[in-house]
């Protein structure tokens, strides 16, 4: 347990709450200001409801701070309302970085574009809106690596087959044969993801959003991202659109169709007896029919899932209503409807299906998936 020093109050908080409030704000600090002290459990005090006095995080103290308090940003410039409309006023971006090659997206095509750039020898970096990479093949959990076969061989080369293989050798892809489709597991691919990006020399930039185009003349220069450190400028000489919404191409002015589709939120259950399912199902075809329709009519998704990697997991693809991938109220929607039907499916298995019945929802996807 380290020390942490209090600085002056009224030099270092902002505090607007009345007169007896500050007293007892006072009180309460006073003999911690300017001393050094130890703490075994941190403070948390807030004043007046909309003003923060002083926050500290629970636990122990594991550094020495210089400071506590409010940290007041006096070259804020908010947007402003006017009449009906709001007005977002002209401001500088600070330029986060300057690549040869800016891949904006770090789905299964985005994170391999970058990889396989880096590979050439150029600068390269690669920015994702989540805190992993592999996209829906990960956070998605559409698990299934499809098109390595054609139904008589191997069509698949180069990284895509590498990041076949190399799960393989980890124990985290189940299939047939090498070289054929498989199912993988979503932990170990993010690791494999991760791992190969930063063995190329890409630089990789998580939690950083994507938004809106940089461009002059036709000519796209890179884009604006939004992350916890605000709106940043990455620049690029090449930039490669992999948000999979075609969000930085569409902002750039380029033509595109539009379309909704279906958007799922795939889940896992585990605690699955898969035999005894497969036999319940194999052995009474009409009796499986009918609880399907019924699991259906109450909202639910019809079928058993399909075998994940580890023992006693399934995991459910699934497609929900048509609806506007490009729209939040319709994204906010499919998320709500989803998760009633994901529930449903779940409880009725593992009341009405022999082999669910230690069953438990196990995971959904982090992120939706249109179809």
């Amino acid at each position: 347990m380290k020390q942490l020093t209090l600085f002056d109050f009224n030099k270092n908080l902002h505090i607007t709450s009345n007169g007896s409030e500050r007293q007892r704000i006072e009180e309460k600090f006073a003999p911690l200001i300017h001393e050094e002290f130890q703490l075994a459990n941190a403070v948390s005090y807030v004043g007046n409801k909309n003003v923060p006095i002083l926050r500290l995080l629970e636990g122990e103290i594991t550094m020495r701070d210089k400071y506590i308090g409010f940290n007041e940003n006096k070259n804020a410039v908010p947007a402003r309302k006017v009449g009906d409309k709001v007005i977002q006023p002209e401001k500088e971006i600070d330029v986060l970085a300057e690549t040869d090659v800016l891949v904006l997206g770090g789905g299964p095509s985005g994170f391999v574009a970058a990889v396989a750039a880096a590979r050439q020898g150029v600068k390269v970096t690669l920015a994702e809106r989540y805190g992993h990479l592999g996209g829906l093949a990960t956070g998605g959990l559409v698990l299934y690596l499809d098109g390595y076969w054609d139904g008589e061989r191997s069509v698949v080369r180069g990284i895509g087959s590498e990041i076949a293989d190399r799960l393989e050798e980890m124990g985290g892809i189940t299939r047939p044969a090498s070289g054929r489709d498989g199912t993988a597991d979503p932990e170990l691919l993010k690791y494999l993801a991760l791992k190969m990006v930063c063995e190329s020399g890409v630089d990789l930039i998580l939690h950083c959003w994507a938004f809106e185009a940089i461009a002059h003349e036709g000519n796209v220069q890179g884009a604006i991202t939004l992350s916890k450190s605000g709106r940043q400028a990455i620049l690029a000489k090449v930039v490669i659109d992999a948000t999979g919404d075609g969000d930085i191409f569409a902002s750039a002015g380029a033509a595109f169709h539009e379309a909704q589709r279906g958007i799922g939120l795939p889940f896992r259950i585990g605690g699955v007896d898969v035999e005894k399912a497969k036999q319940f199902q194999k052995e009474n075809p009409q009796r499986y029919k009918e609880l399907m329709d019924e699991v259906r009519s109450r909202g639910g998704f019809a079928g058993m899932g399909d075998a994940a990697v580890h023992k006693g997991v399934i995991w459910w693809n699934n497609w929900g209503n048509v609806l506007d991938a490009l729209d939040v109220t319709h994204l906010t929607r499919a998320e709500i409807e989803a998760r009633e039907a994901i529930m449903t499916t779940v409880v009725f298995l593992k009341e009405n299906i022999p082999g669910f019945e230690n069953s438990f929802l196990l995971e959904t996807a982090p992120q939706l998936g249109a179809r």
